[in-house]
């Protein structure tokens, strides 16, 4: 049975409110799937991007982890990884750089998704 968007799903976008804990998440899952999502607390397509994450997150719980990166928080961070609009997606395998979706572009992430999970 499928869960509601915003319930309990919520809880398995990972925030990263520091670079040191973003190092421990990427660390601790090598071996999966890590799909960061740059956002702000002022962005309108964050909000409405939200619950199709937290979907995914659900669906894909066992192989892929999701992180959440506020960009008020982790301005550094956010300019590592080039971001220059909002949301954006960064898929990373053992740490690499495999895809990259700017926007709120649902079925593209749920395409890079389940080209990289495996």
């Amino acid at each position: 049975m499928a869960t509601p968007p915003g319930s309990t799903s919520a809880s398995l976008v990972l925030p990263c409110p520091t670079k040191e804990r973003f190092q421990e998440i990427l660390k601790d899952n090598n071996d999966k799937l890590v799909v960061v999502e740059f956002a702000a607390s002022w962005c309108g397509y964050c909000k409405l991007i939200g619950p199709a994450v937290d979907e995914f997150a659900e669906k894909n719980k066992d192989v892929v982890v999701f992180v959440k990166v506020d960009w008020d928080e982790m301005k550094g961070l956010t300019r590592e990884y080039g971001v220059r609009g909002f949301p954006t997606f960064i898929l990373l395998k053992k740490g690499k750089k495999v895809a990259k979706i700017v926007g709120a572009k649902t079925d593209e992430l749920n395409k890079q998704i389940q080209k990289y999970k495996g």
